[in-house]
């Protein structure tokens, strides 16, 4: 998050529910566009690992990890532990992360590269949106005399 100017709390004034909520909206369209599961990992937020699922589906979540315990920690908890750690894909310009995940069987992107990510994602989404819109007009055109 504090790689993106766009997305730092300073930018709102310590409202991280705002930055949250941009952080959200711009990586949905990853989710949607590629249909890959999508978990932010955000520091602590109470006594346990804490799942919300801003759009109602199982397939894109928030986790917050319990107070005393880093985002990072469980990223590299989730990675290490798992029987197919190269499905997860993390986004950090820390550099000592990016050495623990992919020793662990991981892969990482710099959050550049996910802005790109995300580009093409929106493009592929609007053409996706034109292709669909364009087919609709030809099928059904305008029926209404007037």
């Amino acid at each position: 998050m504090h790689a993106w100017k766009w997305l730092s709390p300073k930018k709102v004034e310590g409202e991280i529910d705002v930055v949250i909520g941009r952080l959200i909206e711009a990586v949905q369209v990853i989710h949607d566009s590629e249909e890959i599961r999508v978990s932010l990992v955000l520091d602590g937020r109470g006594e346990s690992i804490t799942v919300e699922r801003p759009s109602k589906v199982l397939t894109f979540s928030l986790l917050y990890t319990p107070d005393g315990m880093t985002a990072d920690d469980l990223i590299e908890q989730m990675v290490g532990q798992s029987e197919t750690p190269e499905n997860f894909l993390v986004v950090t310009q820390d550099n000592q992360e990016r050495l623990t995940v992919e020793s662990s069987g991981g892969v990482t992107m710099s959050p550049k590269e996910l802005d790109r990510w995300i580009k093409r994602c929106r493009i592929k989404q609007s053409e996706r949106v034109n292709k669909i819109s364009n087919q609709v007009e030809k099928e059904w055109g305008n029926r209404i005399d007037l």
